[in-house]
């Protein structure tokens, strides 16, 4: 297993408003884990644009309207709680079980990004991407 994903964001890209549960997607062997979190370390951001904005919504089942598709309009959930402008050379730590999203680019936007997870409240911590 890799440690970390290198990710680019392109101009005019965004990404629009999604959960990351690995126990959704192909990563059976974290099945319902106790937390997950999202790592980013932005190497570029892009001239402007890109915020990471999060919305205190956490769908708990794959069958949520929200987690059904891969995307949800921003009008279905609101404003969000919380937005963040990244700057070079920080890291970003999140819970990526809340849905979250990236603001529109403009320029390139560059990351290395990392998934950590905890099965249980008492496991070790997992990396994976």
């Amino acid at each position: 297993m890799r440690p970390c994903l290198a990710r680019t964001i392109e101009h005019g890209t965004e990404l629009r408003p999604h959960v990351d549960r690995c126990d959704w997607y192909s990563h059976a062997e974290f099945a319902e884990p106790y937390a997950q979190l999202s790592g980013n370390i932005y190497l570029s951001v892009g001239d402007t644009g890109g915020e990471l904005a999060i919305w205190n919504s956490r769908p708990e089942h794959a069958s949520n309207p929200i987690a059904c598709e891969c995307s949800v309009d921003r009008d279905y959930l609101g404003e969000p709680d919380l937005t963040l402008t990244p700057r070079v050379g920080e890291m970003i730590l999140i819970n990526s079980q809340l849905v979250h999203a990236v603001g529109k680019v403009r320029g390139l936007r560059s990351t290395l990004s990392f998934f950590l997870v905890l099965q249980t409240k008492d496991s070790p911590l997992w990396m994976y991407h």
